[in-house]
């Protein structure tokens, strides 16, 4: 019986590992992100994690505490179908008070275009992957 229990543990401990295989996480010394901010390009050092695949980006912050503002996804029923802006951005904007904003975040070997929603107490997510979690 024990060494069933122990198979499985082997076994659900390999698959948590894949899944988690393709993130990699950037402290303040690597992390860099750069946005337009008055016509100028800005740099600024920056702890995150991003999902290779996804392209995904979530402030390091959120993945040492879940309790950061942007890992707190709300209920949206709202359509976003105006002419103008980007319903992600709106999200952001309208639903979570948040400041969206198109970026580029290093990977170590190079940068990936992509846009945050930046929250109160400073943490950000990928607007896509908010956009997805927001039911």
């Amino acid at each position: 019986m024990e060494s069933l229990i122990l198979s499985r543990i082997i076994i659900i401990f390999i698959f948590s590992q894949a899944l988690f295989a393709n993130e990699v996480c950037l402290t303040n010394k690597e992390g860099k992100i750069q946005y337009i901010l008055d016509k100028k390009k800005v740099e600024v050092k920056s702890a995150y994690c991003f999902e290779e695949t996804t392209k995904s980006i979530l402030s390091l912050r959120c993945k040492v505490n879940k309790k950061c503002d942007a890992l707190k996804f709300k209920k949206n029923k709202r359509a976003f179908n105006s002419s103008t802006g980007s319903p992600g951005f709106k999200l952001c904007q309208q639903v979570y008070f948040g400041t969206p904003q198109i970026i580029q975040f290093w990977t170590g070997v190079k940068w990936i275009n992509t846009d945050r929603c930046i929250f109160s107490d400073q943490t950000y997510i990928d607007i896509g992957r908010l956009s997805a979690n927001s039911y």
